[in-house]
């Protein structure tokens, strides 16, 4: 399969990914009770202009079982887009679906974006997250290769889809 088609391949992928994830979303009657954690900050009014200067987390759908905890390695598919100056999501840049598959990390050890080790602390399998990651807690000021740009603001929808094990404490 040549390199072009098995780009297109991941883009349609990708795209019948999220589009599912809103059909499944919007399926449901009751809405989760949004996750609260101390590095986030309040989602702003639509109205306003204000700079992403925190980690903002929403839960789309909570999962069940135990609870991402520090040390916990995971399973997740996630999403990235580019989030504008104004806080409007941007273009897709990435995502496991192009990379090949879920992704596996250790949380709170691993060379993951400090916006993801936060944003699935209390997340738990089968449930899907919103985090809008400030650039100094993504790429910074350095960014990555032509992929993200220098202090590129930036939202991840993640799905958790296992919690593995947890490292002896």
């Amino acid at each position: 399969m040549t390199w072009f088609k098995r780009m297109l391949t991941c883009m349609i992928s990708a795209a019948l990914m999220v589009t599912l994830a809103f059909v499944m979303t919007a399926c449901t009657d009751e809405e989760p009770e949004p996750y609260v954690a101390d590095t986030v900050a309040e989602v702003p009014a639509e109205d306003e202009d204000t700079e992403l200067t925190e980690l903002v987390i929403e839960d789309l759908e909570v999962g069940t079982g135990s609870e991402v905890e520090e040390g916990d390695t995971v399973l997740i598919d996630w999403t990235g887009y580019y989030l504008d100056d104004e806080g409007t999501v941007g273009m897709l840049f990435n995502s496991s679906a192009m990379q090949g598959g879920p992704y596996e990390f250790i949380v709170g050890n691993s060379d993951v974006i400090e916006g993801w080790h936060a944003g699935v602390l209390g997340m738990q399998a089968g449930g899907v997250r919103v985090l809008k990651v400030p650039a100094n807690m993504a790429f910074g000021a350095e960014g990555v290769h032509s992929m993200v740009e220098p202090d590129q603001d930036l939202k991840f929808e993640i799905t958790l889809l296992e919690i593995r094990y947890a490292l002896e404490q």
